[in-house]
């Protein structure tokens, strides 16, 4: 919380309260959660983002690749250099965060929009992608995340992958009661309508935060299945 100040979340009798104010958030800070990976948080950063593009590679269709929750687009860079020939957007909902991204990698499209949002733009809406990446934006969606698993599910080619990349706090103050730690967020994505989890990874580094990645592919159910399957 102390890297976001107040913008995001506040604390409220005790609890915290989740705010959203992106933009402000971004206006007030250069390096917003140190996402440049040139601070403290840099060796966590190093480590997630090498699993992210490892478990991206397995995906048979990298044709079009969408990050979303791109940021300042430091991690849409290596994704596009990392697959060269794939064509690789970055989404973020704060159009302060976007227009730095356009700025510092002016090479590479970037979007303006609200994964979470019911309808999706039409301009969102009618591309499809072989891949999308939910990076590091778990906190931030968990009261509309069904909406944003069928959003995405829309955007996802019949063979393509979603990949969900986070941190996850030793001791979490928000949220718990729809994901509590990894463990809750492979369960909850294991009754997701339209996905079968493929791969679940889990690493402690020993870092301020541990690190997690849920590989999912397109099914087509559209009913949650129980996680006894």
């Amino acid at each position: 919380m102390s890297k976001s100040k107040s913008y995001i979340f506040k604390e409220r009798d005790g609890e915290l309260a989740f705010v959203g104010d992106f933009d402000g958030y971004y206006r007030d800070s250069d390096d917003p959660w140190e996402q440049s990976a040139n601070a403290q948080m840099g060796r966590y950063y190093q480590l997630s983002r090498a699993r992210l593009l490892t478990l991206a590679a397995t995906s048979p269709n990298l044709g079009r690749i969408l990050e979303v929750g791109c940021g300042h687009g430091h991690v849409t860079r290596l994704i596009a250099e990392r697959f060269a020939g794939s064509e690789v957007c970055g989404l973020d909902i704060s159009s302060v965060a976007i227009a730095g991204a356009r700025q510092r990698y002016p090479q590479l499209p970037f979007f303006c929009a609200n994964i979470g949002a019911s309808p999706l733009p039409p301009a969102l809406s009618s591309q499809r992608f072989g891949l999308v990446i939910l990076n590091q934006l778990l906190w931030y969606i968990l009261d509309d995340l069904p909406q944003v698993l069928a959003n995405v599910r829309t955007l996802l080619a019949s063979d393509g992958r979603l990949l969900i990349s986070n941190a996850f706090a030793r001791e979490q103050r928000y949220g718990t009661a729809i994901i509590d730690h990894f463990d809750g967020a492979v369960r909850y994505v294991r009754q997701a309508p339209g996905y079968r989890l493929l791969q679940a990874r889990f690493d402690d580094d020993g870092e301020e935060h541990d690190d997690g990645h849920l590989l999912l592919a397109v099914t087509s159910d559209t009913h949650f299945r129980s996680t006894n399957q």
